[in-house]
């Protein structure tokens, strides 16, 4: 299996996960941003702070990307 696999349906983004490839708290913190862009979407902010907020989420990765993403070595059969 791919490390994730991603389908659409008509009202439905469905994305899955080989458990062997992520960590669960690594998974958590992805979903609880996606609740944090949910509800920005929700709440129909300017321009402006979408804009800041992109910049935002661009440093913070700068800086965390390689605490949270790491190559895995290839498994031995």
């Amino acid at each position: 299996m791919k490390a994730y696999n991603i389908t659409s349906t008509n009202t439905e983004i469905i994305i899955s996960l080989d458990k062997d490839s992520f960590e669960t708290s690594f998974i958590t913190s992805l979903i609880e941003k996606i609740d944090v862009e949910a509800l920005a979407k929700k709440a129909n902010f300017s321009k402006n702070v979408l804009e800041l907020s992109e910049k935002i989420k661009e440093e913070w990765w700068k800086k965390n990307k390689k605490k949270y993403i790491t190559k895995k070595k290839d498994k031995k059969s």
